[in-house]
């Protein structure tokens, strides 16, 4: 054998003189060095996906979380109509930029209305299709969480590359996490908030771990839509933890810090532009008086009337553990995180971690405080819950151990029910909790006891038992306390008989504030008047053929002799519309005109 340099022929050494060499075994050496000290990447197709078994477990989980959220949906959408006012009002936002043929500015009573338009954009391409139905508004913030639960599954691929069943209990739970099931049937744009930041989150992960640069790309369209979703606040969620890289990625090679915060800026300037634009839009047609109520002057994050507003930034360490239930007091999760005290944390919880500390952060420097505002966040928890629970290390560690099951919650839980009518209320407390019967609590105890009896089960089985519990939990609950509700706060019957007013050219004022209640539901195309009490007989002279809605516990007409036209079929408060005419038939000195 021989080995040609410059044109000339020598002898070939010997292997075992090439090894003798300590020349040649010390740059062998080093070399080996360096090639074992560089992790192997993350291939784009994992070998483990090609397996049929593989396959089969996933199809089945899939078909699992698919199938309780589309039991979730279907009793959303035919279980109970839209409630007041948070629901109606989204509704209303895109019934009025329809009917007025304007996509550029969101309206409630053509006032001008700080949300962003992509998702009412959203709405308007199913009604250019279907017609203006409700099942279809309702149904496109529902799609958002169906899209969030797949993007969980795919975050949790990157997070944990080689713990394929983690990833397949994610989705499943987050939808066993209560706060989770119970905000996905809410009509609001807060969902395509949630499914945006994940789809920016999952980006940021495919840069990191499969060094694929040409992905900043996915992370400014992330960008672009989550801006035209919610705004700049979008932002809070999502580049916080991308610019904090150094403290959470710790495994395999660490980007190179130059190209990698170039590519965030990059997204983050492109994805700006289509909000840019449409704001520029907004001000070369509205003014730019508009651009500032719905950049500066507007609260950057949408409350939601039903839950109370705080305005501590504290108040979200009292929400974490609670929108986190069942799985915040699963003694298991505890029992594996005690594990784990003493090991370096790996990536993906470090990344988890990092990605909620950050965002609450975010979020304290906003004034008010709302629980729905973590629910972008909730993915987080569903991740680190799934990896504690079904990580291969930890499997079959205290899964035989009591304290490891959910009886001692349970028992705990229904102490506190039976003990806290007996303590003075906290101003932040929900009432009900203090009406509840100890005889309920009693009962709770007696179910927790009961678990203790069940034969233990593995660590899987009992994720998704909990999981499926807690969606059907959440069903059971839509379908009870929606047909209750719809009894007694249902606006279909008053908006209905307001589009009859209107049709007949009537206009309609409302005393007290008005939130878009009855513009969709009623197809009404004009603004109804906001009156205080003290202007109601003024608007009645100005009006005489009009009508006025109100609450008996706002306002109650002192003529004997008002006609109340339509009333809500509802308990209290009681929502009458009165004729206009009929308030002035002692001043005019004239008979009330009864339609």
């Amino acid at each position: 054998m021989t080995s040609k340099d410059s044109g000339r022929s020598t002898p070939a050494r010997p292997v075992s003189e090439l090894f003798s060499d300590p020349r040649l075994r010390e740059k062998l050496g080093v070399e080996e060095i360096e090639l074992s000290s560089t992790p192997p990447e993350v291939p784009r197709r994992r070998t483990r996906g090609r397996d049929p078994a593989t396959r089969l477990e996933d199809g089945k989980l899939i078909a699992v979380w698919f199938g309780l959220w589309a039991l979730l949906a279907l009793a959303t959408l035919f279980g109970r109509s839209a409630w007041p006012t948070d629901e109606t009002r989204f509704l209303a936002v895109a019934w009025e930029m329809w009917v007025r043929g304007d996509f550029l500015l969101p309206t409630v009573n053509e006032q001008l209305y700080s949300q962003a338009p992509l998702v009412p954009w959203l709405i308007h391409l199913g009604w250019a299709v279907f017609g203006v139905v409700e099942w279809w508004a309702r149904l496109v913030p529902l799609s958002a969480s169906l899209l969030s639960l797949v993007l969980t599954w795919r975050i949790a691929l990157l997070l944990w590359p080689n713990h394929g069943e983690v990833a397949r209990f994610a989705p499943l739970v987050l939808l066993g996490t209560v706060s989770w099931s119970a905000f996905a049937g809410l009509a609001s744009a807060h969902h395509w908030l949630v499914a945006t930041v994940l789809f920016a989150v999952w980006s940021i992960l495919i840069i990191w771990r499969r060094r694929d640069h040409r992905a900043w790309l996915l992370l400014a369209l992330a960008t672009g839509l989550g801006l035209l979703t919610q705004g700049w606040v979008f932002a809070l969620y999502v580049y916080p933890v991308a610019l904090l890289i150094p403290l959470w990625a710790r495994e395999g090679r660490r980007p190179e810090w130059g190209y990698w915060y170039l590519d965030i800026a990059k997204s983050l300037i492109i994805g700006a532009l289509p909000l840019a634009l449409w704001l520029l839009a907004i001000g070369w047609r509205a003014g730019w008086t508009s651009v500032y109520e719905l950049t500066l002057r507007a609260p950057p994050l949408l409350p939601l009337d039903i839950l109370p507003i705080r305005p501590e930034p504290w108040w979200y360490a009292v929400w974490l553990p609670i929108v986190f239930l069942p799985w915040s007091v699963w003694p298991i999760v505890w029992l594996r995180h005690w594990q784990l005290r003493r090991a370096a944390l790996n990536a993906g919880l470090l990344f988890c971690l990092v990605w909620v500390l950050a965002s609450v952060a975010g979020l304290a420097a906003i004034p008010g405080a709302q629980a729905q505002w973590l629910a972008p966040l909730l993915p987080a928890g569903a991740l680190v819950v799934s990896f504690l629970a079904l990580d291969e290390e930890l499997r079959g560690a205290d899964e035989n151990r009591l304290l490891a099951a959910m009886t001692m919650p349970v028992v705990l839980l229904g102490a506190a029910v039976i003990i806290a009518p007996k303590l003075p209320q906290p101003e932040w407390a929900p009432d009900f909790v203090w009406s509840i019967s100890p005889l309920v609590g009693f009962g709770i105890m007696v179910v927790g006891v009961a678990l203790a009896w069940l034969p233990v089960r593995e660590t899987r089985r009992r994720v998704s038992d909990m999981a499926i519990v807690g969606t059907l939990f959440v069903v059971l609950a839509v379908l009870g306390l929606g047909v209750e509700f719809d009894r007694q706060w249902s606006v279909t019957g008053t908006a209905q008989y307001l589009s009859g007013v209107e049709r007949a050219g009537r206009p309609i004022a409302q005393i007290g504030d008005y939130h878009g209640e009855y513009h969709f539901a009623g197809r009404l195309t004009r603004p109804i008047a906001v009156l205080s009490a003290a202007r109601a007989n003024q608007w009645a002279e100005n009006y005489p053929n009009g009508v006025i809605i109100a609450d008996e516990t706002i306002w109650r007409p002192q003529a004997r002799t008002a006609v109340a036209l339509h009333k809500a079929q509802r308990h209290e408060p009681q929502l009458v519309v009165w004729d206009a005419r009929s308030l002035l038939a002692v001043a005019i000195d004239v008979n009330p005109e009864t339609p």
